[in-house]
């Protein structure tokens, strides 16, 4: 079995993306959510794949995307990261939304677990100044 086509793609705009199409999209979205990605083009008035608008709002229009620079705390954490994982992206980036996220709701750090395992078969913590963070 084969899957349909998402869209058709010989009518697709394809590049960069115009303020016009930023505007539709953001109107679309605060309008009807977030829903189905693949109606979005259609119904939006859009030229382009559902995939490429859900991209576009993740990455860029998302009205809670961080914009900023990191501060001096983020980037020690991130270099204490690198030192202690490696620059593996994905355990990178969970690691730093997780301290981020409990930091933000005053939430005290997770207890150390000695002996925890990576997908490797090597233990993994790292010291974030009060604790561990085991992966």
């Amino acid at each position: 079995m084969v899957r349909p086509p998402c869209c058709d793609k010989l009518n697709l705009k394809r590049g960069l993306w115009t303020e016009e199409e930023d505007a539709k999209i953001l109107a679309h979205v605060s309008k009807h959510g977030t829903g189905n990605w693949t109606a979005v083009p259609k119904k939006a008035g859009l030229k382009r794949c559902g995939k490429s608008c859900r991209l576009r709002w993740t990455n860029y229009l998302r009205p809670d995307l961080k914009h900023d620079s990191f501060t001096p705390q983020e980037e020690e954490m991130i270099v204490r990261l690198h030192s202690a994982i490696g620059s593996r992206p994905v355990s990178l980036r969970w690691s730093f939304m997780l301290l981020v996220r409990m930091h933000a709701l005053d939430h005290p750090e997770p207890e150390p677990k000695p002996n925890i395992k990576s997908s490797r078969g090597s233990i993994c913590s790292v010291d974030i100044g009060r604790g561990f963070l085991a992966y």
